[in-house]
């Protein structure tokens, strides 16, 4: 249950996103943090995989893209993803500044959606508990560096 609701969370969207010191995946030169594995998600087009070196925490990160038209806020988004997966209601993220997330106890994956009007990235991410925490948040410092880089 927990890799369909991954998979068809990722199939509302369209992504690639990015952040802190790289290293780079010498088959696709594929920007990865350190102390994290990157692969194509093969369900889904424009997203990657990543799991960090414990397999306790993986992330999904796909670019929505242009599939949902120019003017769809991450609000928008979120709540509309959010009904129809009957997840969680929407809330500001803790993670990443503008952003919202959702929570779908099914299959115990978090949503968060960020980015400008028509250009957004959805992070699906499973394992999130305390003891994932710091990793987490190292992710979305590498994903905040990357973008930057861009």
């Amino acid at each position: 249950m927990k890799l369909k609701s991954l998979l068809i969370i990722s199939a509302l969207c369209y992504c690639f996103g990015s952040f802190a010191e790289t290293q780079l995946n010498s088959e696709d030169n594929v920007p990865c943090p350190p102390n994290w594995t990157v692969e194509n998600n093969a369900s889904v087009e424009n997203s990657l995989s990543y799991i960090n070196n414990t397999k306790t925490l993986a992330i999904n990160v796909t670019y929505i893209g242009n599939r949902i038209g120019d003017k769809v806020s991450a609000t928008t988004y979120a709540q509309v993803a959010s009904q129809k997966l009957a997840c969680s209601i929407p809330v500001q993220s803790n993670l990443i500044k503008d952003a919202w997330t959702f929570y779908c106890d099914d299959s115990k994956i978090e949503a968060v959606v960020y980015g400008p009007d028509g250009n957004l990235v959805l992070l699906s991410i499973a394992g999130r508990s305390n003891d994932t925490e710091e990793d987490l948040k190292n992710f979305i410092n590498f994903l905040n560096y990357q973008a930057k880089a861009k």
